[in-house]
């Protein structure tokens, strides 16, 4: 199981992936209106730096009501397939509608406003450190390896972050998400 595992690891670390300037809560990336010498204009400016994240399976679309399938899912097939065996190893009951891929992202303290419910994520790579922060019920912080080692737990009300490391990390996080266009 281990083998066909890191098998399909080694296929997502092929994903060539863009800076993602979107993820404000996990980067502390601002966009700050700017006036003066654009006079008649308000340009937005963005303040940090991008990172390297994506999202697979179903996902919410500027301008567009509900949830819909991310345009990554068939424009890397074969990164989507690995992520959906990756989930079917580790473990094949976990219910989720949305999948992030993340490389090389210390993530500050957040809190995941658009899941709902239970959160999946296992990291894996070459790297050292790099392990989870998870607030637990009494406020404190508890640190989870989760180096080839999946964890449960709830971003929408546990405050999380990335324990500092060095090499190459990688993270998937399998979760569902809040649709927001139900009534009532």
């Amino acid at each position: 199981m281990e083998d066909k595992l890191q098998e399909y690891f080694d296929i997502v670390m092929t994903f060539k992936m863009r800076s993602n300037n979107h993820r404000h809560n996990v980067s502390g990336i601002k966009e700050i209106r700017q006036y003066g010498k654009h006079i008649g204009t308000d340009k937005w400016v963005k303040v940090g730096n991008p990172i390297k994240s994506q999202n697979f399976g179903l996902v919410r679309k500027f301008k567009l009501a509900g949830l819909h399938p991310s345009n990554y899912n068939t424009k890397h097939p074969d990164i989507y397939e690995a992520l959906k065996q990756i989930i079917n190893i580790l473990d094949p009951t976990f219910e989720y509608d949305g999948i992030t891929v993340n490389k090389n992202v210390e993530a500050l303290p957040h809190r995941d406003s658009n899941n709902n419910g239970i959160s999946l994520i296992i990291g894996f790579g070459s790297y050292t450190g790099g392990g989870l922060y998870v607030e637990e019920n009494d406020g404190s912080f508890k640190l989870h390896d989760i180096n080839h080692k999946p964890l449960y737990f709830n971003g929408s009300t546990q405050t999380h972050y990335t324990e500092q490391f060095s090499g190459t990390r990688w993270t998937i996080i399998y979760y569902k998400l809040k649709n927001r266009d139900k009534k009532g």
